[in-house]
């Protein structure tokens, strides 16, 4: 007699209880509470060229709107974030028509924090061009890995081991050019000669099985 498999591994209770969940297409509107219509649409199109062509029309790819309220209580945190190509620009023009704007553009991460006309704060940011790795520091594996969560801004998922390091590289969408400049890789190599290997082998074996998603390695002393 034929054995059910899945009843007697307990397949078939799990996918019997198994929760339902909604159906979602997509985000259709992200709305932002204003005061005044009128006025948030010529800022939102003098200084960001937004342009909302109806009171509470959607506009963009994620369909901005905004949305009448009388007394908005404005977003302690960003809302969302923009994308430039041009960060340093950016941040000149706006700071020069009147935005306001944080005191300095944030380096380490590409971005700068703005408020509308109601106080809600928002994000401009542009992708790095490359990552730059300073391994003069590096003295250990665990070194090595924080150094790159912290310039490819990973989150708490990544493992600090070379298999977290493989999967990232494929996943990383956050650098223009997929390009790692390394300062100090001699003095690195001559300390930890295994992770310096790994390191080069894995971008190498990334690019043979990915040829259309290639990283490139630039080796420098300072």
């Amino acid at each position: 007699m034929a054995k059910n498999v899945l009843v007697d591994n307990g397949v078939a209770e799990k996918l019997k209880f198994k929760k339902e969940v909604p159906m979602i297409k997509g985000v259709a509107c992200v709305f932002i509470h204003v005061k005044d219509v009128q006025e948030s649409k010529k800022w939102y199109l003098d200084n960001l060229g937004i342009n909302f062509d109806q009171d509470t029309t959607n506009c963009g790819e994620i369909n901005l709107g905004l949305w009448p309220y009388p007394d908005p209580v404005p977003s302690a945190q960003p809302l969302f974030v923009l994308e430039t190509p041009r960060l340093s620009e950016t941040y000149r023009i706006m700071k020069a028509n009147g935005v306001q704007v944080d005191d300095a553009i944030n380096w380490d991460c590409w971005y700068f924090n703005f408020k509308d006309p109601d106080g809600h704060v928002l994000t401009m940011w542009q992708r790095d061009e490359f990552v730059v790795l300073n391994f003069g520091g590096v003295g250990s594996s665990e070194d090595l890995h924080k150094l790159i969560k912290s310039k490819l801004y990973l989150k708490g998922s990544y493992r600090y081991d070379w298999e977290s390091f493989s999967e990232i590289l494929l996943s990383c969408t956050n650098i223009s050019q997929r390009k790692f400049i390394i300062d100090e890789w001699e003095s690195f190599q001559s300390r930890l000669p295994d992770e310096a290997k790994m390191f080069l082998e894995l971008i190498l074996k990334h690019n043979a099985r990915f040829p259309t998603h290639q990283w490139t390695v630039e080796l420098r002393e300072k």
